[in-house]
């Protein structure tokens, strides 16, 4: 059975209308709530960085690295590919020392930056 709608209904309605409307949905582009860059990294011992590699088969590659000592210039223990990055860095760790910070863009020899984002 259908219930007809009266003009009591309809007024009842209309009156409830601001009370139950939703409101408009906004369809405009939505901002990136991501930072466009982000905050500078201090140096600081412990911390994880990249090291790319002056020279061997492997020149240019970036590997992990561990900041051991800071100042104007970092201290750095490198994780290296043991043999494959050349006989320098055949045991694995290769110690760094006095190594500047340069952008990784650059792909800088003797240079360490903060891991890019993924």
């Amino acid at each position: 059975m259908s219930r007809q709608v009266t003009q009591g209904d309809e007024k009842l309605q209309e009156r409830n209308k601001e009370h139950f409307e939703l409101p408009a949905v906004y369809t405009g582009p939505l901002e990136d709530p991501t930072p466009t860059t982000p905050p500078a990294q201090k140096p600081s011992i412990g911390r994880i960085v990249h090291f790319v590699l002056p020279d061997g088969p492997s020149k240019f590659d970036h590997r992990p690295a561990i900041i051991v000592r800071w100042g104007s210039s970092v201290q750095l223990q490198v994780f290296t590919d043991g043999e494959n990055d050349g006989a320098k860095y055949a045991s694995g760790l290769y110690w760094a020392t006095s190594v500047p910070y340069a952008d990784p863009s650059e792909n800088k020899p003797y240079s360490y930056h903060w891991p890019e984002r993924v």
